[in-house]
């Protein structure tokens, strides 16, 4: 068996009952450009848009993405797509001895179909004798160099040079259109293209033919592009596919996330709560898997947000503080950017859902306040006092890591007394850390010879026990309100007042 450390994570029920790092998902999403399956690093508004494009009414997580990042934080984006999407394109062409030829080959960047019928220009000004290329990208004019050429007199060589310094200004200055000078191994003796440029006009190339890839996305094609996010390549704190609210693509994200130190977050759209129910089934019963409900509003826009990627700023407002609280209620669970929901939802509704067989948290308002995530269960519904929680579970994960982490520094390092105290004392350090940030209530370290008996040092291992004990969320305050005439108050310094 390879070297290597080893983490088992169990839960032990007893009588009665942080650093955080920067939130950051991974968000499987449509868009209409951009690279399909690479997880890239998003860090603003601007960034994203230039890489997946602007999104429209058929893209509602890039909506929604764009919105995050340009209010919240940082996400690692990975496009899905079907696999008829393709590629737009288009030559610009001239005359050459009546022969249609191409000069400058024009492909999109990525395969999309979100500059079909746009114009790629190669221009001729003859009063100035100045030649360049230029194209209209998302309401903006993009140019490149303008090259002296005197149209009249030179010669194909010269006209080759030129197109090849325009082509790699022009793919210099946008991400949208790759460029290519078809006009090469040219000499003097060449013919020349037949002069466009006697009256200024253009030669120009209408893109065609690219297919976004945005229909017909199949379950096995997401969850491909999931997989890329196993393993510890992109430092993600959950995993969703907002989208794709689908029993096999649920399912498929819980088993990833079990696997992993990120959690699994999910919803489907459905028009009722009975719908809803009805589409549930099959999903499983999984500490790793969260799921939200009702899909939501955001201003300007008029397709439905899916509740999955709304609730994201309930995650990274609880990580400002200690991600092994729970992301939810009116300290961390409002929506800044929620304006409405896609379903009405009432009291009992909500109630039925958190405690259904699968359970759901919803999104409810509060006036007031706003709307606001209201629940904070995995879908785990076993006997189990703690990890079906949210909180508990995004707990052990980031202890686990912390202790994985630690224990790689031991690794072909001797069993000996001094390993089991400096491995107990590292350890206690990180769990000290998260009990003052109100992360446990108790814990226990242990690594003797009573766990490293002589039978597991021939094997070479080196083993440890870790107990912890969460600190429970409030989830139901009960307030028993009396009305009286006469009121004792107890000082909190001790002690009565008599009003």
């Amino acid at each position: 068996m390879l070297p290597r450390v080893s983490v088992n994570i169990s839960e032990e029920v007893l009588s009665g009952n942080a650093s955080a790092t920067t939130f950051v998902p991974g968000i499987i999403l449509k868009a209409n450009q951009g690279p399909i399956g690479t997880p890239t690093l998003i860090t603003s508004e601007r960034a994203f848009v230039d890489t997946f494009g602007v999104p429209d009414v058929n893209t509602p997580a890039a909506f929604a993405v764009r919105q995050y990042v340009k209010t919240y934080g940082n996400a690692y984006v990975c496009r899905v797509a079907h696999s008829d999407a393709e590629y737009g394109s288009c030559n610009i062409q001239a005359k050459v001895s009546s022969t249609d030829t191409t000069l400058v080959q024009v492909k999109t960047a990525y395969k999309t179909d979100s500059y079909n019928g746009e114009v790629v220009s190669l221009e001729l000004d003859s009063t100035n004798n100045k030649l360049w290329l230029q194209a209209t990208i998302n309401s903006t004019l993009i140019t490149s160099i303008k090259e002296t050429i005197n149209y009249s007199t030179a010669t194909a060589d010269v006209l080759e040079t030129v197109l090849e310094k325009l082509v790699n200004s022009f793919n210099e200055s946008q991400a949208v259109y790759v460029l290519e000078n078809k006009w090469v191994g040219k000499v003097v003796a060449d013919t020349m293209p037949t002069a466009w440029g006697l009256n200024d006009d253009a030669l120009k190339g209408t893109v065609a033919s690219g297919v976004s890839g945005n229909t017909g996305i199949t379950d096995t094609e997401v969850n491909a592009v999931s997989d890329l996010f196993d393993g510890e390549a992109y430092a993600i704190n959950a995993i969703l596919a907002p989208e794709f609210g689908t029993v096999a693509v649920l399912n498929h994200l819980a088993d990833l996330s079990a696997n992993n130190t990120f959690i699994a977050i999910g919803s489907v759209s459905a028009n009722s709560v009975s719908a809803l129910k009805t589409a549930l089934s099959g999903i499983k019963n999984s500490e790793n898997l969260a799921l939200y409900y009702p899909d939501v509003a955001y201003s300007d826009y008029e397709t439905a947000i899916p509740a999955s990627i709304a609730c994201l700023p309930a995650y990274i407002n609880t990580d400002i503080s200690s991600q092994w609280l729970a992301p939810a209620g009116v300290t961390r669970g409002t929506l800044g950017l929620v304006t409405g929901l896609k379903v009405s939802l009432s009291e009992s509704d909500m109630s039925g859902l958190y405690t259904n067989d699968i359970p759901v948290n919803c999104i409810k308002r509060i006036p007031g306040t706003g709307y606001v995530v209201w629940g904070q269960k995995t879908t785990l519904v076993e006997s189990t006092q703690f990890l079906d929680r949210i909180n508990v579970v995004r707990l052990v994960k980031y202890v686990s890591r912390q202790i994985e982490v630690i224990s790689y520094q031991y690794l072909f390092e001797p069993i000996t007394t001094y390993v089991y105290k400096d491995w107990t004392a590292k350890v206690s350090e990180v769990l000290e850390r998260v009990k003052v940030g109100n992360g446990l209530d108790a814990y226990q370290v242990k690594m003797d010879d009573t766990l490293n008996t002589p039978e597991t040092k021939k094997e070479n291992k080196l083993i440890g026990q870790v107990k912890i004990r969460p600190l429970e969320a409030a989830e139901y305050i009960e307030v028993n309100f009396i009305v009286t005439d006469t009121v004792t108050v107890t000082n909190t310094l001790g002690g009565n007042i008599n009003a």
